[in-house]
């Protein structure tokens, strides 16, 4: 029977040793490992034994970290997962992992057990994959394949990932996830098994399922074998290469998309990383990014122990924005306000870290920004380095009539993102108003070119389900020789028609776009609308904040989130239609007042509705669809930036309404023709309404994950 031993000095000439790599992604920003002058490398001492130990995991848990590794089994051919607790008492001792994670130990040449390599999905600590050679639908055992764990509590579900091919009849091993769980990086020989190359592959999950595997082509190579990457806290991909001649650690800048960029492939700097005549495996990274953890044969036995080597990060800041939230009169409308934030100039901002009360003053700019840093903390534990820092911030300096939220930031000790946090400063008239009603409202905006529906944005323009006039969608190609009509595609906006050896585009006449105002309008118009919708990306994060609402959603009761849209008078051509597409009200976004709507049948807007259907003063028909697909825009922009809005929504907690306003010359004045409400209402019981005054605004903000703004 062949030892552990000898089954890793096989992988390692023909087949690539079975390790891994892990928790690298729980970590934070712009991380360089520190120069040779700094603390050497040294062997993790609680986890190595006499036999193989790798493949470092750590997952993070409320009370500290679970830790999650690679043993070699003594006296038996098996590996098997071990877990270990570290928390305020220090380490615990290993123990097993329960099945169904570890398979039941072999018990014969046939049966050897072989499971490892866990890695988690730092801001997904429920989800992580790891690898198994147990017996798959088909009853055979494979080399290796991977499989996804799933925690229900402290159970734990397994799965093999059998779509798109992301398993293969040869090894695929050394998993790693990106920081959200949607990115799975891996190693696998299946591009030359007859040679036992090994190269690095991703793929993308799309719901519960993973995507057909890419080849990472910017770092294979012939003759090269790559394994056991690791999403590195930089905004790097480490992994392990012996393009040198023996496994040493390695490292490759990557895109928005997590896709290497060409040209920058590197050795990884650091002390004891490239020591000649030994292989270097599994980088991973401590929770707070000062320590750099992997595997190595380096010691005199051979065996495989787990190290650590020091790394000196670098601080990084959170973009604070402090706003004054406040209410003006509405220009043109006496006796109307509305709701508004602006930023508040040279304010004070009182920062104090927890535990601990340190405390200093930060002070902002003319625009209300602050920039609060964040210095990582290394210490001599490598896994004592803590992945958070806790601080309370609040604004001074506007006197009695304004209080400010005083807010909890939970914040990563390091973090490649550009983080932000907005703290409001409330005038006491706006926040203890027992109406319960916030009304944003911006005027003097060319929300859309003349005779067309669609929000003319750049910024957001992904946000509206609608054709866009500042995209046209015309083609210069034909993929099709036999193909000869509609191309291209015909939609909204264009024809296409097939003339020989090309694709000609022409404008659609009947829906009357005054294309003029596309060449000399649009860009100015779409700048003003971008610049409108972060307004009310920030008006809406202060009423999501406001007392009423947050009661509201407290005692599971829905508010109303209004968006009105304003459209001025001008006549529309009789012979122009609105589109060939149908608008379905009802799916997420209604309509108000369907009812006297002759042009709505059902909740629908039928295709190629006239536009003369509606009558021409203000034409409420195009209202109503600018109010709409207004609506859509703010909605999609609002889930994604606002993780409570985005919450509150999926509970169904908020009800959105879009409300078109037509308006004639007679009873509004110019600059009001074009504008936009955002009504937000909730409705709370008189009696609650006392407690409005001792509350004090304020929340805790985890701010370590969920995706780089």
């Amino acid at each position: 029977m062949l030892t552990y031993r000898l089954l890793i000095f096989m992988m390692h000439r023909s087949y690539p040793p079975a390790l891994n790599r892990i928790f690298c992604c729980w970590l934070a920003a712009g991380l360089l490992l520190a120069p040779a002058s700094a603390r050497a490398q040294r062997a993790l001492g609680p986890v190595n034994t006499a036999g193989d130990d790798y493949a470092l995991a750590l997952r993070p848990m409320p009370w500290g970290s679970e830790v999650w590794f690679t043993r070699s089994v003594t006296g038996s051919d098996d590996r098997r997962i071990m877990i270990s607790r570290y928390d305020n008492a220090g380490w615990h001792e290993p123990v097993e992992a329960p099945a169904p994670v570890n398979q039941e130990h072999s018990g014969g040449v046939h049966g050897v057990a072989l499971d490892g390599a866990p890695a988690f999905a730092p801001c997904v600590p429920g989800l992580g994959v790891f690898v198994s050679n147990r017996p798959g639908p088909d009853g055979r055992r494979h080399g290796s394949d991977l499989y996804e764990l799933r925690a229900d509590g402290t159970q734990w579900s397994v799965r093999r990932i059998d779509e798109n091919g992301l398993n293969s009849e040869e090894w695929d091993d050394t998993p790693a996830l990106s920081d959200d769980g949607n990115t799975l990086y891996f190693s696998s020989n299946r591009r030359a098994p007859e040679r036992g190359e090994t190269d690095l592959y991703m793929s993308r999950r799309t719901g519960d399922r993973w995507g057909a595997p890419v080849l990472l082509s910017a770092i294979s190579e012939d003759g090269v074998r790559e394994q056991t990457p690791c999403v590195g806290p930089d905004g790097w991909l480490y992994f392990a290469s012996d393009r040198s001649g023996d496994f040493d650690i390695w490292r490759v800048r990557l895109d928005a998309r997590g896709m290497p960029v060409p040209g920058t492939r590197q050795p990884a700097p650091g002390d004891g990383l490239g020591l000649h005549g030994s292989d270097e495996l599994h980088p991973a990274f401590s929770p707070g990014g000062g320590w750099m953890f992997f595997a190595s044969n380096r010691a005199a036995s051979h065996r495989y122990d787990i190290y650590s080597v020091p790394a000196a990060s670098r601080s990084s800041a959170i973009s604070l924005m402090v706003l004054e939230r406040t209410r003006r009169e509405l220009n043109g409308r006496s006796g109307q306000f509305a709701d508004e934030t602006l930023p508040l100039s040279n304010a004070r901002v009182v920062r104090t870290e927890l535990p601990g009360g340190a405390t200093d003053t930060l002070n902002a700019d003319a625009d209300g920004r602050a920039a609060l840093d964040v210095h990582g903390v290394q210490g001599d534990d490598p896994l004592g380095d803590r992945s958070a820092r806790t601080y309370v911030v609040r604004a001074i300096g506007l006197g009695g009539a304004y209080v400010s939220s005083t807010d909890t930031l939970i914040i990563r000790s390091a973090d490649t993102c550009a983080r932000a946090h907005t703290l409001f400063v409330w005038d006491t008239t706006v926040l203890y108003d027992p109406g319960c009603r916030q009304d944003f409202a911006v005027q003097q905006v060319e929300f859309f070119v003349k005779g067309y529906w669609c929000p003319t944005t750049l910024a957001y323009a992904r946000y509206t389900p609608c054709y866009s006039v500042l995209t046209p969608q015309d083609c210069d190609a034909v993929p099709d020789a036999d193909q000869t009509t509609g191309a291209c595609g015909d939609n909204a906006l264009y024809r296409h028609t097939l003339v020989p050896a090309r694709v000609t585009t022409a404008r659609r006449p009947d829906l009357c776009i005054r294309w003029s105002e596309v060449r000399d309008s649009s860009q100015k118009w779409s700048l003003r609308v971008d610049s409108v919708v972060a307004v009310l990306l920030e008006n809406m994060r202060s009423a999501m904040r406001n007392y009423c609402v947050e009661q509201s959603f407290a005692e599971g009761k829905r508010i109303t989130v209004t968006v009105q849209g304003w459209t001025d008078p001008d006549p529309i051509d009789p012979a122009c239609y609105y589109t060939d597409q149908e608008v379905r009200f009802g799916a997420g976004i209604e309509v108000a007042d369907p009812e006297s709507k002759p042009w709505i049948r059902d909740g629908v807007i039928p295709a190629h509705t006239p536009f003369h259907v509606s009558k021409p003063d203000g034409n409420p028909m195009l209202s109503t669809l600018r109010a709409y697909y207004m609506a859509k825009l703010l909605d999609g922009v609002w889930r994604e930036k606002l993780p409570e809005y985005a919450s509150a929504r999926d509970r169904g907690l908020i009800r959105i309404v879009a409300d078109g306003r037509s308006v004639s010359q007679r009873n509004l004045p110019k600059q009001l023709q074009r504008s936009i409400d955002v009504i937000v209402t909730a409705v709370i019981e008189p009696e609650k309404l006392l407690a409005l005054r001792m509350h004090h605004p304020g929340g805790s903000y985890d701010l370590r994950c969920g995706g780089c703004p």
